[in-house]
């Protein structure tokens, strides 16, 4: 549970939201809202919290979701930065979950077996507009069968699993 001090949770905190609190490392997903002031946590913070925060507000990407099922189903291809967005650094940022949901969704729902093609981007004076870029893509990841029966008990075991092959893949392109 989160406790809060003249907080209105009720109006601005929604189950699904995510808190950042100020000081510690991890955003925290809000299972309900209890009262005006108190908050049930879906996992548990490491120690006592106190401090300002921030809310994510969970976004609804339903629709989304739909029409990338949709052009999978017709045969088409996606094309996803799975690092979360652009940057400079040479290694590899942690990688945001939509990939492996998306590639294991289509799967559960669709029965679609989805490749998963690392592509490695390197810029040339990638600061200037208008630079060079070089793609380079690895080979096709198929997933294993097992990850596909893990993921209907376990999804985010599952999707982690997935993940790390992922990041494997990206790291040797």
């Amino acid at each position: 549970k989160a406790r809060g001090v003249d907080t209105h949770f009720g109006t601005e905190v929604t189950a699904g939201s995510q808190v950042d609190v100020k000081g510690h490392p991890k955003l925290l997903k809000v299972k309900e809202v209890l009262s005006a002031t108190e908050l049930l946590l879906d996992s548990v913070a490491s120690s006592s919290l106190s401090g300002s925060f921030k809310v994510q507000p969970k976004v609804d990407q339903s629709a989304m979701y739909k029409q990338v099922y949709q052009s999978l189903c017709s045969g088409q291809c996606l094309g996803i930065f799975p690092e979360g967005g652009s940057h400079d650094r040479t290694d590899l940022l942690p990688l945001k979950a939509g990939v492996a949901v998306i590639a294991l969704e289509a799967h559960s729902l669709h029965h679609l077996n989805v490749p998963i093609v690392p592509v490695g981007l390197n810029y040339f004076r990638g600061h200037q507009f208008g630079g060079r870029v070089v793609m380079e893509f690895g080979a096709p990841i198929m997933i294993p069968e097992e990850i596909h029966a893990s993921y209907e008990t376990n999804r985010r075991e599952a999707t982690e699993e997935l993940l790390n092959l992922v990041a494997a893949a990206m790291r040797s392109v």
